[in-house]
C-alpha cells in the first residue's frame, strides 16, 4: 500500500499538487507567453 495513501486516509495533508495549483501554473505560464508575444506586463488573476 502506498504511503502517501495511508497518510491521505488517516487524514493527514496531502504534499501533492491539488487542480488549483496546476491551474495557476497554467494562468501563470499563459501570463508569461503574452508578455512576450506583447512586449509588455499582464495583469494575472489567479482568484
Amino acid at each position: 500500500m502506498s504511503a502517501e495513501f495511508v497518510k491521505t486516509v488517516r487524514g493527514e495533508p496531502s504534499i501533492s499538487p491539488t487542480f488549483e495549483d496546476g491551474r495557476a501554473a497554467l494562468v501563470l505560464a499563459d501570463a508569461a507567453q503574452r508578455s512576450a508575444v506583447e512586449r509588455a506586463s499582464v495583469d494575472v488573476d489567479l482568484g
